[in-house]
């Protein structure tokens, strides 16, 4: 719910001011959010253990979400926008599978350790450090790395294709149909011949 609600806020915000500030505070209240996580014990109530770390964490994960995609799709030309969003989807998964791996033994549950509710409740809290630990790590690169005007710099993520592209770069679509536009090197006005 707080993904959806606080989504566009946290982009108009990263439009506004930049995206390193989002990104940074961000990642801070997600690993905040973790480590509140961490604090939970077996038996500990919703309300006032459980809830409080996911508000915040939730926050954390609204503001960086939006602003990292805008900064990879503001990166590259407009006609390399669909590879940029790829690429993010890609990575964005592949480091959800190292986490559900890594964190485990980063905690020391391997084997029947998992078996273990004692094992499993002794490890919760490292692996969420570790994770935190990873947030803040997070924080620090966006920091140091992203510019402010990411989003703002002319022409970045916004060329446009020529009107007319080279004759290297025309391509014709063998496929027999209606298409959606008239081609390339069909003369203007003209009608493609029916399918």
């Amino acid at each position: 719910m707080l993904l959806l609600t606080l989504s566009t806020p946290s982009g108009a915000i990263a439009q506004r001011v930049g995206p390193r500030i989002p990104l940074t505070i961000g990642a801070v209240l997600a690993g905040a959010g973790l480590l509140l996580m961490a604090r939970i014990h077996p038996g500990d109530s919703y309300l006032p253990a459980v809830l409080p770390s996911l508000i915040v964490f939730g926050v954390g994960l609204a503001a960086l979400i939006t602003p990292i995609t805008a900064t990879v799709l503001a990166s590259v030309d407009s006609q390399h926008s669909g590879i940029a969003s790829a690429v993010n989807n890609a990575l964005s998964r592949l480091g959800q599978m190292i986490a559900v791996a890594a964190l485990p033994l980063a905690a020391g549950l391997s084997g029947s350790a998992f078996e273990d509710p004692a094992s499993m409740a002794a490890g919760f809290p490292v692996a969420m450090t570790v994770a935190a630990g990873a947030c803040f790590a997070a924080a620090l690169l966006a920091w140091t790395t992203i510019s402010d005007d990411a989003l703002r710099q002319p022409g970045t993520g916004t060329q446009q294709l020529p009107k007319e592209l080279p004759p290297s770069l025309r391509r014709h679509c063998p496929v027999a149909g209606t298409p959606l536009a008239p081609s390339l090197n069909s003369p203007p006005g003209s009608r493609p011949p029916a399918g």
